[in-house]
Parts: structure tokens; C-alpha cells; sequence
């Protein structure tokens, strides 16, 4: 599947979710059905997948590919 932004066509949302982190955290994400957006206003996250470092932030937008598991790293809090 080709996830080039050239190639994307938003056809159906399925929820938004609004997570607000109290504190700085390491996660990982297993088996996710569909794709996602991480889009931040605030603060600041790293995401690791398939061995490669990507930010989101205010300024960066990251799509998540479906079935690929991934860390997250709070590096900085939203106000």
C-alpha cells in the first residue's frame, strides 16, 4: 500500500481522541485496525516505528500506518 501524502484520501473517520499527558511517558502500540493521525497542538512526541525516529508536534503532523506496531515518547508536555 502506498501511504505518499499524494496518495491519501480521507473516506471515513472512525473517532477522535483528545489524550492531554500529565507526565512524560514511553508506550508501545500494537495491532492498530486503521490508520491515524497524531496531530499535536502543544506538546511534543516522538514515535519509533520499523527502527526509524519520527516527531509530531505542533509543526508536524505523523500518519500512522495500520498493523505496524510503534513506541511513543512524551519528550515535552503542552501547556
Amino acid at each position: 500500500m502506498d501511504f505518499s501524502l499524494e496518495n491519501i484520501k480521507i473516506t471515513k473517520i472512525r473517532g477522535v481522541y483528545s489524550v492531554n499527558f500529565k507526565d512524560k511517558r514511553f508506550a508501545e502500540r500494537k495491532d492498530r485496525k486503521v490508520c491515524a493521525f497524531a496531530y499535536k497542538t502543544c506538546d511534543k512526541t516522538e514515535y519509533i516505528c520499523e527502527q526509524k525516529n519520527y516527531i509530531a508536534d505542533k509543526n508536524n503532523v505523523l500518519l500512522i500506518p495500520p498493523q505496524k506496531p510503534y513506541t511513543y515518547n512524551v519528550l515535552e508536555l503542552g501547556t
